[in-house]
């Protein structure tokens, strides 16, 4: 009984891990972090693992997430990130800026592999950098 349920914790890991690996195959550089700075706070996200779940067999997972800031200077600014597609360049990613959810700033930014600075200016950055599958 004993080895029927290391097996079956083995197996339900081997799993959980092939299916984090299964969303890879989506990105060019699938190993990439994307950094958020507004003011003195930050945030650090690596977008293969930041997914929906696809409700039906047909439907693609969608990879998206956002940092806001509350307090303080810089105080209801947002930056919100979506992967569109890969690419044959690289994978492409669309960004939006916000303040106190009025649009400020939409732009693209294009990941190849190597650091990225997508933003940089009043205070708000967003860099896209290389990681390893740890962070």
């Amino acid at each position: 009984m004993k080895h029927i349920l290391l097996f079956l914790a083995f197996a339900v890991l081997c799993s959980a891990h092939a299916a984090e690996t299964d969303f890879k195959f989506f990105f060019a550089y699938p190993n990439a972090r994307i950094i958020t700075k507004i003011g003195t706070a930050d945030a650090k996200c690596v977008p293969y693992k930041n997914h929906t779940i696809p409700k039906t067999a047909g439907e693609l997972p969608s990879f998206q997430n956002g940092f806001g800031k509350s307090g303080g200077d810089l105080s209801g600014f947002q930056v919100h990130w979506s992967f569109v597609k890969k690419t044959e360049y690289g994978d492409l990613y669309l960004f939006v800026l916000k303040k106190d959810d009025a649009l400020v700033k939409a732009f693209p930014a294009l990941y190849s592999g190597s650091t990225v600075i997508a933003y940089e200016h009043d205070g708000i950055q967003v860099v896209i950098e290389p990681c390893n599958d740890e962070d």
